[in-house]
């Protein structure tokens, strides 16, 4: 069996203000792909290529994060909308989390693909928790522009809250790639534990 294109992630269920601000965004036309609302997500580790046999060791490694890191159910704000790398140069259009809750000490837990766990430290230090909203699919030789209003779109949205998500579970994705955006399959689901009652 070929290898799989996985990650790790939390689903993120689309608000009002979400699904306002993905029209919005689809409204602008090419070149931006907006992400499906049922796609939303809001990726911990992107693990590329992985062995199918490797799926009850990673879904294993979730487990012992989660546990490590004693995390609960919990909602995750969602504010601010932005661009990377910048407003006038860019590739991918977000939402912002200003409070990432247990996702931090999760993320800091995980093994790093293909490398020894120690190394996970300094990679959970690079992560910056955003939800993906929407790419900017560019021409080969085209320059990189701005698309019109994009601009304007994101400075009067700089602050503007988008809701909150519950965060019941991390879950190991599989993704394949088409020519009408990415489907996900989720391999493992491994559910936040309540807080125990006294």
């Amino acid at each position: 069996m070929p290898d799989l294109r996985t990650f790790i992630a939390v689903n993120v269920s689309p608000t009002k203000p979400l699904v306002h601000i993905l029209g919005r965004l689809a409204d602008l036309g090419r070149p931006i792909r907006t992400v499906k609302g049922d796609h939303l997500h809001l990726t911990l580790q992107f693990r590329g290529p992985t062995d199918p046999a490797e799926v009850p060791a990673i879904e294993a490694a979730i487990r012992d994060a989660v546990t490590a890191a004693d995390a609960r159910p919990f909602d995750l704000p969602l504010q601010g909308l932005g661009a990377f790398p910048n407003d006038h140069r860019p590739n991918v259009i977000w939402v912002g989390c200003p409070d990432p809750g247990p996702l931090p000490q999760i993320v800091s837990h995980l093994p790093p693909p293909n490398t020894q766990p120690q190394d996970a430290i300094p990679q959970a230090r690079n992560w910056q928790p955003h939800l993906t909203l929407a790419r900017i699919k560019r021409r080969p030789g085209k320059p990189a522009g701005t698309p019109r209003g994009l601009i304007d779109l994101l400075s009067a949205h700089r602050q503007t809250v988008f809701g909150s998500a519950r965060i019941n579970s991390i879950i190991l994705f599989a993704s394949e790639l088409r020519p009408d955006g990415p489907e996900y399959t989720a391999l493992a689901t491994l559910g936040l534990p309540s807080p125990q009652t006294p």
